[in-house]
């Protein structure tokens, strides 16, 4: 991102030089003239200068625009990626065309959407080390990106935020009827169903939520819930910990806990270190200083850059890989092979820490194309800036004569090559070609200068079956129509909804005690559901309460069950301040029971090994623990 600002910044300080050089050069001419009004010359003169400048302007600014959506594009795509699925994932932007499976280390960007279906899960990771995930049946638009802030839109489903931004960065999350922003390191929940009424649990930090009616804040302990007409809202504490809140907590034990490899990694690497604990090993090299191996996913034959697939996205190629691990060590560093341990990931110097789409060497003709990645050292020729060993293709650049030597090209299988028809088709068939194509005389260095099929776009080439299309409301969402209606409000002191005032305070209904948790959510039940949903497919959109005043709950088959296990109890933290803005608007505490909040369970089998279900067990709870959920102690796990 530092790169691609610099070259912009440079690119504009050139024009602006150039254009105040040419109006110093044209006084000066005249100055060197007599100001003689009878002298048609002069006139003359200036008329062309005029004429010139006209023509200068649009010219600079054509130079602008065309390089500036490189420059950001590059910036963008480093920012987010799917760093976990679980099922049939969709994803769609305006690359697609349509709604296509989604793949792991898939980098996301500004008007991608997606799309998590029945039994399934995902997990967006930004490069600050924050994470959101979506449990099935959610729905999640990609409206703002930049360097430090990120806006979604979350039309209908569940979300789980786990943000770790440091000063000045903030996470905007719109549904239909709220807004919500946190500023500082929080953990939350968002559930948003199709009537649009809105949950929200806090666990850690706080969050400022909003709707038409007004914002306040939400606090550490607290849930709000707000109606989806607008018409009131309820501050509670927090309801008992249900599957899905317990899978969320012991995936960020994974994530955020260990943090071996982070003694190796440049800082800004450091939130990546998990994924190279638990697939690989560090050792070190004499030439290199510390490098890391993969030891999971590379089966014999393998090489870096080889199991995945390029993607086109912007302007640009953009290598996704399937590897658990494929994210940093494609976009960051160079690659070498270094004796009996193989292939070793070379991390980049501290301070040259830049993404880039895939930093390998390209070479092509007419019936192939082929790339290896680079070594340390190597120069990278790409659209942007990418630190000092790269070259910006993007203005003016022509290999011509140069044929640079890449080492890995001549390690034993280290370059990788596909029919030139399967690349522009976006399909990923091994080349075998009988000499080294970076040896070949008539070999064109650089990547294709090709138009691309839109199947490249496509993360995964698959086609969908159409029961698996989201539901029609959902494929209707216009991502441009939502930024117009929702912008990216930074300040805290404005408002989402009318952003050129402050925002009012929201009148919030305190009920002190306890929401409490609906039965379909016991333990049992969520097995069972699990069962017959691998009987029998439910069709999208089939499944929610309508109108108003009824259970905030989804219904569920009717299944006779045992007695559930008794539920884990939240010890909440006894607060004198409720949470609510202390201005004049608040309604005062009330003790009424709250209606049933809302929550829906994950489903207990899944494909992948991550967050298996915990099975709750039956034990009576020590003198301790009662003593300390009479006096209202907070939960050490509800703190992490």
């Amino acid at each position: 991102m530092t790169g691609n600002v610099s070259l912009l910044t440079i690119l504009l300080v050139s024009i602006w030089l150039i254009h105040r050089f040419f109006k110093m050069f044209c006084s000066n001419r005249n100055m060197k003239r007599e100001p003689d009004l009878t002298d048609h010359r002069n006139l003359n003169h200036s008329r062309r200068e005029d004429t010139i400048m006209k023509r200068l302007r649009p010219l600079m600014f054509a130079l602008v625009m065309f390089l500036l959506p490189s420059v950001v594009a590059a910036a963008d795509l480093g920012m987010l990626r799917v760093s976990l699925l679980e099922g049939e994932v969709l994803f769609s932007n305006e690359d697609t065309g349509d709604w296509v499976p989604a793949s792991v280390n898939m980098p996301l960007r500004e008007g991608d959407r997606l799309w998590v279906p029945e039994r399934g899960r995902l997990e967006i990771m930004s490069h600050d080390g924050s994470s959101l995930r979506l449990d099935e049946r959610s729905s999640l638009e990609v409206l703002t990106v930049q360097q430090n802030s990120v806006q979604f839109y979350l039309n209908e489903g569940y979300i789980y935020m786990n943000f770790t931004g440091g000063s000045g960065s903030v996470v905007q999350l719109d549904t239909p009827a709220t807004s919500v922003r946190t500023y500082e390191r929080s953990t939350f929940i968002v559930e948003v169903q199709s009537d649009a009424d809105t949950r929200i649990a806090v666990f850690k930090g706080s969050v400022y939520a909003e709707s038409r009616s007004g914002r306040t804040r939400v606090a550490g302990g607290k849930a709000l819930r707000v109606e989806g007409d607008n018409t009131y809202a309820n501050l509670t504490p927090l309801p008992p910990v249900d599957a899905w809140e317990r899978w969320n907590r012991d995936r960020d034990s994974k994530v955020y806990d260990r943090r071996y490899s982070s003694r190796y990694l440049p800082e800004e690497l450091e939130s990546y270190s998990f994924d190279f604990d638990d697939n690989g090993k560090w050792i070190f090299s004499s030439e290199y200083g510390y490098v890391w191996t993969p030891t999971a996913h590379v089966p014999a034959g393998w090489a870096p850059y080889r199991n995945g697939r390029w993607i086109r996205a912007g302007s640009d190629y953009v290598w996704v890989g399937y590897e658990p691990w494929g994210w940093v060590p494609y976009h960051y560093g160079r690659w070498a092979s270094i004796g009996s341990y193989g292939w070793c990931w070379v991390p980049p110097a501290r301070g040259s820490v830049l993404w880039g789409p895939g930093y390998v060497g390209w070479v092509h003709e007419s019936s192939y194309v082929a790339w290896v990645p680079l070594a340390p050292g190597e120069v990278y020729y790409g659209y942007g800036d990418y630190g000092p060993n790269s070259i910006n293709i993007g203005i003016s650049f022509n290999f011509g004569n140069v044929r640079p030597r890449y080492r890995n090209a001549f390690v034993r299988n280290g370059y990788t090559a596909v029919h030139h028809d399967n690349f522009i088709r976006g399909r990923h068939v091994d080349l075998q070609i009988r000499d080294n194509p970076f040896s070949r005389e008539h070999a064109i260095f650089g990547r294709p200068q090709v138009s691309p099929e839109r199947m490249v776009s496509r993360p995964v080439v698959r086609e969908t079956a159409p029961f698996r299309q989201p539901p029609q409301p959902i494929r209707d969402v216009r991502v441009k129509e939502l930024k117009s209606v929702r912008p990216f409000v930074r300040e805290q002191n404005r408002s989402v909804f009318k952003p050129e005032i402050a925002p009012k305070t929201m009148p919030v209904k305190i009920i002190k005690e306890k929401a409490t948790l609906d039965p379909l959510r016991s333990e049992d039940l969520i097995r069972s559901r699990a069962i017959r949903s691998r009987e029998t497919i439910q069709r999208p959109g089939t499944d929610e309460i309508k109108g108003s005043g009824k259970p905030f709950i989804r219904q569920q088959p009717q299944v006779k069950q045992r007695p559930s296990a008794p539920l884990i109890e939240r010890k909440a933290p006894v607060e004198k301040q409720s949470g609510v803005d202390e201005t004049k608007g608040s309604v005062k505490p009330v003790t009424k029971q709250p209606a049933p909040v809302r929550q829906l369970p994950a489903p207990a089998d899944r494909k992948s090994s991550v967050g298996k279900q915990i099975e709750q067990k039956t034990e009576k709870p020590s003198p301790q623990d009662s003593e300390k959920r009479e006096k209202g102690g907070s939960s050490p796990e509800r703190a992490r």
